[in-house]
């Protein structure tokens, strides 16, 4: 099982976690695709998530309904990133592995990341974290660079994420590439 929970701008990722949603679930390699689309998506232009509690519950549940303790993955795009890791901090069900792509670090550049992580930001919800994750970060990020994020993982104590420059322009991940990866990852991380 899979739950994929895209970025925050309905423009460049309603379209783009369809996409990803139906290359994982044409493969067959997963059972069960469950893929978050956000409340705010519904409303007119590109607006900004604005009920995180919503978010973080309809993740909660998802997760409730479908997956079993240690027995699924999770793909996460930025905010989605955010979301999961707030959502699993405050007791969510633990998956087997994560891969996440484009990790929003800089929460003053956009107030929904700062929202969603909490005032505390990121240090908080990776307290204790230990899921074997893939991370993609872009080389041209501009959020944080992967040599940075991986600085910032060790720093906290993380030591169950690996970092992957992905060669996309910015804060842009190909299907193809992010497809790649989560089945790479979940396949090394359920042989184990």
């Amino acid at each position: 099982d899979i739950l994929l929970l895209p970025g925050n701008g309905k423009d460049s990722n309603q379209q783009w976690i369809q996409d990803v949603s139906d290359a994982v679930s044409e493969s067959g390699f997963f059972k069960n695709v469950r893929t978050i689309r956000y409340k705010h998506w519904h409303l007119s232009g590109n607006a900004e998530m604005e009920d995180v509690d919503h978010e973080l519950a309809k993740v909660r549940q998802a997760v409730d309904d479908f997956a079993v303790e240690g027995e699924y993955v999770v793909f996460a795009k930025s905010v989605g990133s955010a979301l999961y890791l707030r959502a699993l901090s405050e007791g969510m069900r633990r998956p087997r592995a994560a891969v996440l792509a484009g990790i929003p670090m800089k929460n003053a550049e956009n107030p929904t990341f700062a929202t969603v992580l909490g005032e505390a930001g990121f240090p908080a919800v990776l307290v204790g974290y230990t899921v074997p994750t893939l991370i993609i970060q872009n080389e041209s990020e501009r959020f944080i660079r992967p040599d940075g994020l991986l600085a910032f993982l060790k720093q906290h104590g993380v030591t169950s994420c690996d970092v992957v420059t992905g060669i996309d322009p910015g804060h842009s991940y190909s299907v193809d590439v992010v497809v790649r990866h989560v089945f790479a990852h979940a396949a090394r991380v359920m042989s184990r």
